[in-house]
């Protein structure tokens, strides 16, 4: 460490080399009676919003989140 450095700019460099979180993937949405809609899309929200880099325009974004979709919700989907 250089004793010049700030503060700030120690703790820059020290998280320089961590290794970043993996945030989980949300599960696939069937659209099953019962099955909670807000609570699998509030999930797919927060993946997103945590990962930018993985999402930089709006028509990837919604192909990926159509990937999670399967059965009876694809079929509203595709409509």
């Amino acid at each position: 460490m250089n004793p010049r450095q700030s503060r700030r700019q120690q703790r820059i460099q020290e998280h320089q080399y961590t290794k970043p979180i993996n945030i989980k993937e949300p599960k696939w949405f069937e659209g099953k009676p019962g099955e909670d809609f807000d609570n699998w899309w509030i999930m797919v929200e927060v993946y997103i919003h945590d990962q930018p880099e993985k999402f930089p325009n709006d028509e990837r974004t919604i192909d990926w989140i159509g990937s999670l979709i399967d059965k009876y919700a694809a079929a509203l989907h595709i409509q």
